[in-house]
């Protein structure tokens, strides 16, 4: 099975807030912040994001930032 750069993101991310380094409620990276970080695609990081929205782990709030 295919592993695409988005799903490394989401892993990434994933392991942001099993680790405690991210919490609920806390703001994700930007976009630009995180795909400088890991050297990917500002469009990447934003696939990533969807994907986790889409699931139920981040919560988008629109004008928060």
């Amino acid at each position: 099975m295919k592993t695409y750069r988005y799903q490394s993101v989401e892993k990434n991310i994933m392991a942001l807030i099993a680790s405690g380094a991210l919490g609920l409620g806390d703001k994700l990276p930007s976009l630009r912040g995180f795909s400088n970080r890991l050297g990917v695609s500002v469009s990447t990081v934003n696939q990533a994001y969807l994907e986790l929205e889409r699931k139920g782990v981040i919560e988008s709030r629109p004008r928060s930032g």
